[in-house]
This record gives structure tokens, C-alpha cells and sequence, in this order.
């Protein structure tokens, strides 16, 4: 287990002392990004840019964000009755049983479904392709079926990748440096784990001793 200094004293004014998921004015474009992932759209004339999410409207001058508008959702459109001579479905069958851990690589996601599920946030920086301390991490632990039924009922699972052979998206590439900064990762691989409210509870890395000693020090974060 690494120790890393507080996010909130490295932070500064650019994130709010209650809340590790907020953008705030003097933010950078690259922030910005770390924080809510590709905008849904983007303005551009000279130094001004204007980057539109589904919640907010986020303006920077020079690269710099100066202010944050607010957007209005539209009420959700009312629930279509069926046709009364519409011939009733079958049933479904349920849904086969999750055979893989769901990751995934965007981090505004993963705040979203920590907050709607109440779980916490597993975020797991490596280097996939070249990191052999990650890939043993990932073979010994991540892989196993001792952390996948953890997993399956406690955390929201979000990988930060630096392969150095995969090529990534641009906007992909942005977010996990801007989170690697942020969070001051110097190694991997790290894990970091913070709650559903942006509380940080702990910072790992790989350990020997297979999948329990680790699940056991997540099961101890409660």
C-alpha cells in the first residue's frame, strides 16, 4: 500500500472542500475533461470555448474556466399506452448470469453509478500492455472469482490505462492524464478507492498473497 498526499490540499481552488466531483471557475480545459469526460458539444471563436454537457454549460477564456451556466433537463416525455389491439409480448427470460466484471474507462460514468448505486469507486490505474506488476495484479486478484463477487456487489469498477501498443482516443488520452495528475499517481499499478461522495479511503497497489488479503482490505474501508 502507497500513501499519496490529500487530493483536497493539492487541489486547491479548483475543487470544493466537500466534494471531489466538482468543476469550478479556474479549472483547465484538461480538468475539465478528467472530470465530466467528452462534452456533448463545443464552441469555439478565438480564445473563448464553450464546452456543452447534459447538466452544465462550461465557458473558458484562454483555456481557463470562467463561468459554469447550469442547464434545465426536459421533463421526460410521458410513458405510450399500448395499442388496445396490440397482441400482449411473451414473457422474457432472465438475464444469464454476469460471466465478466463490467469496467469501464469513463470517469463522469463511473461517479454516476457510484452515486445512483451507493457503492464505491474502484479506480484502477495501470499500464496494461508492458506493466508486469499491473498484469500481475490483474492475474492474481482482479481476475478471480474472490474479487469478482466483492466487486459484483460493492464497487463501480473504472480503469485508467496507459498502453503503450493500443491506440486510445484523444479524448481517452486526455482524461487519464488529467486524472493521473490530479490524483498525484506515480507508479503503477494504483488503485484508488473513494465513496459514492467523493470521500478518498484508500490508496493500493499490487500485494502477494492472491485475491483475499486484497479483498479483505476493501471490505475493511467500511
Amino acid at each position: 500500500m502507497r500513501c499519496f498526499l490529500s487530493l483536497l490540499a493539492a487541489s486547491g481552488a479548483l475543487f470544493g472542500a466537500t466534494s471531489l466531483f466538482a468543476v469550478e471557475r479556474g479549472a483547465s480545459y484538461d480538468d475539465v475533461l478528467g472530470e465530466k469526460g467528452t462534452p456533448l458539444g463545443s464552441l469555439n471563436a478565438g480564445s473563448t470555448q464553450i464546452l456543452k454537457y447534459s447538466d452544465q454549460e462550461i465557458r473558458l477564456e484562454g483555456g481557463v474556466v470562467t463561468s459554469i451556466r447550469a442547464v434545465q433537463k426536459s421533463p421526460a416525455a410521458p410513458a405510450r399506452m399500448p395499442s388496445p389491439t396490440a397482441k400482449p409480448r411473451a414473457p422474457q427470460a432472465a438475464p444469464a448470469a454476469v460471466s465478466e466484471l463490467r469496467w469501464t474507462d469513463s470517469f463522469p460514468e463511473a461517479i454516476t453509478m457510484a452515486k445512483e448505486q451507493d457503492r464505491q469507486v474502484f479506480m484502477f490505474f495501470t499500464g496494461s500492455d508492458w506493466c508486469g506488476w499491473c498484469k500481475r495484479l490483474d492475474d492474481e486478484v482482479l481476475s478471480t472469482p474472490e474479487f469478482a463477487r466483492y466487486a459484483a456487489e460493492k464497487l463501480v469498477l473504472l480503469k485508467v490505462d496507459f498502453p503503450k501498443k493500443v491506440q486510445q482516443p484523444d479524448d481517452l488520452k486526455a482524461q487519464n492524464q488529467a486524472l493521473a495528475k490530479r490524483f498525484r499517481v506515480a507508479g503503477y499499478p494504483t488503485v484508488i478507492v473513494f465513496s459514492s461522495t467523493g470521500k478518498r479511503l484508500a490508496d493500493l497497489g499490487y500485494q502477494p498473497g492472491g485475491p483475499e488479503p486484497f479483498v479483505n482490505s476493501l471490505a475493511a474501508l467500511k
